[in-house]
């Protein structure tokens, strides 16, 4: 599986209609078994709304449900939000608070689309990508110019340490290693050290 998106952490959204509340929720998980597990504690926090209506991606399964709405108003709406944003391992579910006032089936498709849109952007979507992890080893005068280095090759600092010389834990995605470890032998000359520590899944924000 290459980089893809999911929700970073919980998000939440309020979006009034004619007085109809539609609260909406968006959470990351890790197969059908926890999007059903956060769909029901939804339904049992928000116990006297009618309609707990939602859609998740989550490895190649995708679902639905309009909870009692017309045909396609709801559950399709939130999963397109999904989609169109390319989104995966993520459930968003929007609980209606029925106001009154009937929407019509295109206002509600509207209504959904909002409340499920605004729940993802306060989940703060990240990419996730294999990611290498690198030790290395350099002296103070070259580390003044290691941000500039980071920067280019979209590297994120794990962890420091300082003493007679500057040891730091690097994350680079995969795609880059290869330019980030040609690069720190140029910004070292050859004479800096490196090793790589672990390799794995990480998440970078978008909003690089």
């Amino acid at each position: 599986m290459g980089a893809y998106r999911t929700a970073a952490r919980r998000g939440e959204s309020v979006h009034v209609v004619q007085k109809s509340k539609f609260l909406g929720v968006c959470v990351p998980v890790a197969g059908e078994g926890e999007a059903a597990a956060a769909i029901e504690a939804q339904r049992k926090f928000h116990h006297g709304a009618r309609h707990h209506c939602y859609a998740f991606v989550t490895g190649s399964v995708s679902r639905s449900s309009d909870d009692g709405e017309p045909p396609g108003t709801a559950g399709v709406p939130i999963l397109e939000v999904l989609k169109k944003n390319g989104v995966c391992d993520t459930l968003i579910v929007v609980t209606r608070y029925f106001g009154g006032v009937l929407l019509g089936a295109g206002g509600l498709a509207r209504a959904y689309t909002a409340a499920a849109a605004k729940a993802l952007e306060d989940a703060r979507p990240v990419t996730v990508y294999e990611a290498v992890l690198y030790r290395i080893e350099l002296d103070y005068a070259r580390y003044s110019r290691l941000p500039a280095l980071l920067r280019s090759a979209r590297a994120e600092v794990v962890g420091e340490e300082f003493g007679g010389d500057v040891k730091v834990d690097l994350a680079v995605r995969s795609e880059d290693a290869d330019a980030f470890r040609a690069a720190y032998a140029a910004l070292t000359e050859g004479r800096g050290i490196i090793r790589e520590t672990g390799s794995g899944r990480r998440a970078w924000s978008d909003e690089e």
